[in-house]
């Protein structure tokens, strides 16, 4: 009976292991889903889509992965403002509650599918059926497979009957039973002491040391490329390093604690616990150092890496470093008491105290209390009313392109009879000629003059971090949202504190650490801290078959994946409209589409696009009874190819169609801001420098535009400012665009010369006497550059 126990479970192991793989290679396989015909007899119209409800346990099968077939073709998989406004073939998600998921459909053939004699039916897969969670899988059970073939050859015995027989592998498997238990009183004992001095000391001396190194590696990385730290001095970057090791320190040393608490329970009944746990935050941080090393090197070199990697590269990669933690983890639990007299260990010790207290008192002398609540000032006067607040925009619009704005092709046709009901903005410009600078711009009401953000690795800093339109919002109980693209357009990368609680349709770990840690002069360290963070656990759950690893140069530059992140986006919008609804918390939420980014050939079809998402975004508020309590603000970062000097959209609805005007002075996106606090009757702060477009305009004002010096792409295909270009007067500002009026001047800051020319499709010009000229526009340029910190050159 025992051994016939013993069998079934090495084939049920076995067993496991194929499937897994089979999982891993085929998850979208049919077999996996389960298949539900629609009856069509209970379809029901909406617009020109059909809604159909059905019954599924949505705790176990995941929506993500739903099919529509129409007889034997699948349907495409669109958000549901597209299925709504008529798109042929489409199907989309319109809610989900626990047991209950309502889809909505256009089949392909234009005949209505109760009397069309097709057939239609859904497929849904459970969660636990995906290549990720089948890859993980086999990666432990072949890596417990190749640990039990390992540990065979090795030893001698084992060995002999490994290859004694034809059945070598079942003995050597059943052999595992037989082994003896150990009960002398002696061992017991011994297992059930407390760990030695000497071992706790070690291993704390290894987890300090393994911190500092592993910052160490990373530090250089982050200083010999791109990153936020090229406009720091040396002494701040050696603060960086010096802080952020002790935070790792202190964490390892966190773990250790909690290790020593486990040792008192596990290791009596675990003997080998006590040997090879107290090395466990060390040996991990080593072999993840060891991951990020070689990562860095393959990138280098062959321009390939983890990202790249997919199937059995990824499953190597793990086997790599489960492999790399065991070698490591046996060479330090090989170490006997008296190797601490060593005159290396000596050495390890007297580091690892100088750089622990080192860097101790460097934080204590560094700590500052106020820094958050000085920034913050202005920020707290109470809205009158709240709500709900959709700032909604798609990547690199040009107004000329709209028909809204008299364009001959039809491209806005539901946008042009929102407009009737609005506040259009009819010469709109941006503030900066890239999405991460436009987007912190417009967040913060400031010109990235002002904030020196403009493009990637550009941070916020000091008290930038935390002067901010969500901020405001938040501390008026909205919740806050943000969806757009991770890197290029991701406000965690642009360091805004204390902003979003949601980011990308997740909750917003920068959260909590802003909560627990900003305000006291470390916002460099916790910047490089989640930075740390980001980069292992990435590569981490790639290779372990987590999560993919995704390339942000492809995200924004292949239409497919685009449009399937859009989807995303607008299904986490609606979600986050239907929280608001149900909990009556107000929501601001910020939405930054990428169908239109970079497009040549059908850019006039993703404007359309565009406005099918605005009709159906506008239909859902309306069958939801939020239109009249939700502010809509259509808008674009920058015109199509970064033209500076180009008239891009701006649109605002507020609740009951009030305000409806056309605005023919000059507006900018850093009014956005300033207009939303105008109508929620709260003060604008002095640091906000847009105007309200609810309030007199000044016709003459001047609307900077810069743009960065050059960019270059990354191995991994991310774009940057190159750190060599970066240097003053001007630092990675290339450009300025100024526009006044009609009129518009171009610096060039790096030659210090200007051109000028007119806005095109300009409405309603200024009278000619009544603008500045060349002269007068130069001295009010370099007033503002001066005071925003620019040093200028004697040749301006």
């Amino acid at each position: 009976m025992k051994r016939a126990l013993q069998l079934t479970l090495g084939f049920v192991y076995l067993l496991a292991l194929a499937f897994s793989l089979i999982v891993l290679t085929k998850s979208g396989a049919s077999e996996f889903y389960k298949k539900q015909p629609i009856d069509v007899q209970n379809l029901t119209r909406e617009g020109n889509a059909f809604a159909y409800q059905f019954g599924v346990d949505t705790q176990y099968y995941n929506p993500e992965t739903i099919l529509i077939l129409e007889g034997q073709q699948v349907l495409t998989p669109a958000s549901s403002q597209v299925v709504l406004a008529g798109g042929s073939g489409t199907f989309g998600i319109k809610s989900i509650d626990q047991n209950q998921i309502t889809i909505l459909m256009v089949p392909n053939t234009p005949t209505d599918p109760k009397t069309n004699g097709h057939s239609y039916s859904i497929y849904i897969r459970p969660y636990l059926i995906s290549s990720n969670l089948g890859g993980l899988v086999f990666l432990l059970l072949l890596l417990g497979l190749i640990v039990f073939l390992a540990s065979s050859l090795v030893d001698t015995q084992k060995r002999k009957l490994l290859f004694g027989s034809s059945f070598g592998v079942l003995k050597l498997y059943l052999n595992l039973f037989d082994r003896p238990i150990h009960d002398s009183k002696a061992a017991l004992k011994k297992t059930q002491s407390k760990p030695g001095l000497w071992l706790i000391k070690r291993s704390a001396i290894t987890a300090v040391l393994a911190s500092f190194l592993y910052v160490f590696m990373e530090w250089v990385f982050y200083i010999t490329k791109p990153s936020f730290m090229d406009v720091l001095t040396l002494a701040e970057k050696v603060k960086i390093l010096l802080i952020t090791g002790l935070a790792l320190s202190l964490f390892s040393l966190f773990i250790l604690a909690s290790i020593f608490l486990l040792d008192i329970l596990l290791t009596p009944v675990f003997p080998s616990f006590r040997k090879y746990a107290f090395h466990f935050p060390a040996v991990f941080l080593g072999t993840c150092l060891c991951l990020l090393l070689l990562d860095n090197f393959t990138y280098t070199i062959f321009k390939f890496g983890i990202l790249d990697s997919t199937m059995l590269v990824r499953i190597l990669y793990g086997l790599g470093f489960v492999g790399v933690f065991i070698y490591f983890l046996k060479i330090l639990a090989a170490a006997k008491e008296q190797t601490e007299k060593q005159f290396l260990d000596k050495i390890a010790s007297a580091a690892a105290i100088i750089l622990f207290a080192g860097a101790l008192i460097l934080a204590g002398f560094s700590i500052k209390l106020d820094n958050r609540g000085i920034a913050q000032v202005g920020q707290n006067s109470s809205a009158e009313n709240k709500p709900n607040i959709i700032l909604f925009g798609t990547d690199g619009v040009n107004a000329a392109n709209m028909s809204v704005y008299g364009y001959q092709r039809d491209t806005t046709p539901y946008i042009a009879e929102l407009a009737k009901s609005s506040l259009l903005s009819q010469n709109n410009f941006s503030n900066a000629g890239s999405s991460l600078g436009s987007d912190t711009a417009t967040l913060t009401g400031k010109s990235p003059v002002t904030t020196r953000v403009l493009y990637s690795p550009d941070i916020l800093r000091g008290a930038n971090e935390y002067q901010h339109l969500p901020g405001i919002l938040k501390s008026n109980g909205y919740r806050t949202v943000f969806l757009g693209e991770p890197y290029y357009d991701d406000v965690n990368a642009a360091n805004f504190q204390n902003a979003f609680d949601v980011v990308n349709c997740a909750n917003n770990p920068a959260v909590t650490t802003s909560i627990l840690f900003s305000g006291y002069a470390f916002d460099n360290e916790i910047y490089f801290l989640t930075n740390l963070e980001v980069r292992i656990a990435d590569r981490f759950e790639h290779i372990f078959f987590i999560r993919d690893m995704k390339n942000p140069f492809t995200q924004v530059n292949q239409t497919e994946t685009q449009s399937m992140d859009d989807q995303k986006r607008m299904g986490c919008l609606l979600a986050a409209l239907s929280r608001a609804k149900q909990t009556d918390q107000p929501v601001f939420v910020q939405v930054h589409l990428e169908a239109t980014h970079g497009m040549s050939d059908g850019y006039d079809d993703g404007i359309l696009d565009f406005d099918t998402e605005v009709k159906g975004l506008v239909q859902y508020l309306k069958d939801n009874g939020q239109y009249n309590n939700t502010i809509l603000i259509l808008y674009t970062d920058h015109a199509q190819k970064y033209i500076t000097t180009n008239k891009i959209p701006l649109l605002f609805h507020f609740p009951n169609d009030q305000y409806v005007a056309v605005i023919t002075q000059n507006t900018q996106n850093i009014d956005i801001a300033p207009t939303i606090l105008n109508y929620l009757k709260i003060d604008q702060p002095g640091w906000m420098e847009g105007a309200s477009l609810l309030g007199n305009l000044d016709p003459n004002r001047l609307i900077l535009d810069p743009s960065y010096i050059q960019i270059i792409q990354s191995t991994e295909g991310r774009m940057y400012i190159p750190p060599d270009t970066i240097k003053p007067p001007f630092y990675q500002f290339g450009s300025l665009s100024v526009i006044q009026c009609q009129n518009w001047f171009t610096f060039d800051l790096q030659k210090i010369t200007v051109s000028q020319g007119m806005v095109t499709n300009y409405i309603n010009p200024c009278p000619a006497n009544s603008l500045d000229s060349l002269e007068v526009i130069r001295g009010k340029v370099g007033k503002i550059l001066t005071q925003d910190g620019f040093n200028l050159p004697g040749t301006w």
